[in-house]
């Protein structure tokens, strides 16, 4: 799913959950994945030649590393990783 402006694109990693089930719906795999459809469709789709991206982290203060939630640590920070 992509919410589009003239001056913002933001894909979502999930969609049509619970808040409560999206610790245990992302993955450094599915986040890879969303990560790379959206660079391709900006590219194809918006014409947008040079895609720059951004990603927010999941818990409060991305997580504190650690101390609100780990999921930053073991899957955001790695599928990012892996992207670059």
């Amino acid at each position: 799913m992509l919410l589009s402006s003239k001056k913002l694109n933001v894909a979502l990693a999930t969609t049509h959950i619970s808040l409560k089930d999206v610790p245990n719906k992302i993955s450094k795999k599915s986040l890879c994945n969303t990560i790379s459809t959206l660079h391709s469709e900006l590219k194809k789709k918006f014409k947008i030649t040079c895609p720059k991206s951004q990603c927010t982290g999941l818990n409060p203060h991305s997580g504190e590393d650690g101390e609100f939630g780990d999921e930053e640590i073991k899957i955001i920070k790695p599928a990012l990783r892996n992207q670059s």
